[in-house]
């Protein structure tokens, strides 16, 4: 269909996005966020320069220039799951490691090596005059294999350290669903360049850069799900089962969320609460405040204060 690679191309750029806003939003630990948003903005680099260097790019040397900038991302994304590793489990305030930029050097270094392969070609090598991507002449050479050995040692890394990590408290029990999707995108991977061959394979997972970066985000969900990255999230739960007696309702005083531990209340009880304490009994007292499109109201428990006025009172007499 015409322009079926631009709009599709904008389809994953659209889900991608959304995911990295959801991200901003619940994710608490600040460098943990950052390495998240970091691997978006380069799924999203990697989704673009793929839609340009098949739907736009015109000249052999441009198109070899595209191919080569694929291993910006396709270094730097595994990277990026595994500095994020250091992370796990760890508090807001807790002392981060000295070195830990130096990990980035190495796919520093390998996709330098990549992007000026046309000086040395030490990454691919081409016979004279047919530098041009898609040549059955072009030959790997070691830097390729070096970019291969890392995006894989970090793919065994990051499951070998979830599987120490992601384990259920008290238990021996492992959560398996960060290691779902780092399984299969390490088979595809493996298998991608016989699948081709096959024409349904190739009708359903046919663009590489498309599985990789979803199998990616897929990894960093999962681990945000199972509570392995800290994020923003179960606030209604935890307002639920919490000893706070809370109400919240909407602007018709309709309760929306209410902790187990409060006491029914009345509608008329709750306009009160808006405009002074309200006394439900001789220990307890009702208070109101609005907040964004509804009200919160809270139980006080009083008998520490009563009990305290008592004894004034028996101290005056």
């Amino acid at each position: 269909m015409p322009y079926s690679g631009f709009w599709r191309t904008v389809l994953y750029n659209i889900l991608i996005f959304s995911w990295a806003v959801s991200v901003w939003w619940r994710i608490l630990h600040a460098q943990t966020r950052r390495c998240l948003l970091g691997a978006a903005a380069l799924m999203l680099f990697w989704l673009d320069i793929r839609l340009i260097r098949y739907d736009f790019a015109q000249t052999p040397e441009m198109l070899r220039r595209l191919w080569y900038a694929y291993y910006i991302p396709m270094l730097l994304i595994p990277t990026l799951a595994l500095y994020t590793l250091f992370f796990l489990d760890r508090g807001q305030s807790a002392p981060l490691y000295k070195y830990r930029h130096l990990i980035f050097v190495f796919p520093v270094v390998l996709f330098s090596l990549v992007l000026t392969n046309d000086c040395h070609q030490l990454a691919f090598a081409f016979p004279p005059g047919q530098e041009v991507l898609g040549s059955p002449d072009y030959t790997y050479r070691f830097v390729y294999y070096l970019c291969l050995l890392w995006i894989f040692s970090c793919a065994v890394f990051t499951v070998v350290y979830l599987v120490r990590r992601c384990r259920i408290p008290h238990t021996k029990r492992i959560l398996w669903l960060p290691l779902v999707p780092i399984f299969l995108a390490t088979l595809y991977a493996l298998l991608y360049k016989h699948i081709l061959n096959v024409p349904w394979m190739h009708a359903i997972a046919g663009d590489m850069t498309v599985v990789q970066c979803l199998t990616f985000t897929a990894t960093f969900e999962a681990c945000i799900q199972c509570g392995l990255i800290q994020s923003n999230m179960g606030y209604a739960t935890l307002f639920e089962v919490s000893m706070a007696k809370g109400l919240i309702t909407d602007r018709a005083f309709v309760p929306v969320q209410c902790s187990m531990q409060a006491a029914p209340l009345h509608e008329e009880q709750l306009r009160q609460a808006l405009t002074g304490s309200v006394q439900l009994d001789a220990t307890t007292q009702l208070h109101g405040h609005p907040i964004r499109k509804g009200y919160v109201f809270w139980q006080e428990d009083i008998t520490e204060l009563v009990a305290l006025l008592e004894e004034l009172r028996l101290t005056q007499e």
